[in-house]
């Protein structure tokens, strides 16, 4: 995981759920990093997406805390 969070654009690179998430300020620069670490490493990267952070991720960033029902 230390190579991802060093891709460009890349402020955080996290295990949630058993999947790897990474936290970018520059989505195509960190797409077109970790394709490149992917051809150099001859692995087929499975199930990449794409989402824009929500209030809630912003909400735990901000606080460390989930909201409580």
């Amino acid at each position: 995981m230390t190579q991802l969070g060093k891709l460009a654009g890349v402020t955080q690179a996290a295990q949630e759920d058993g999947q790897t998430v990474l936290y970018s300020r520059d989505v195509a620069g960190t797409i077109g990093a970790l394709l490149a670490l992917a051809d150099d490493q001859s692995v087929e990267p499975r199930n990449l997406g794409i989402r824009q952070a929500t209030l809630e991720d912003v909400f735990l960033d901000l606080t460390g805390r989930a909201l409580r029902d």
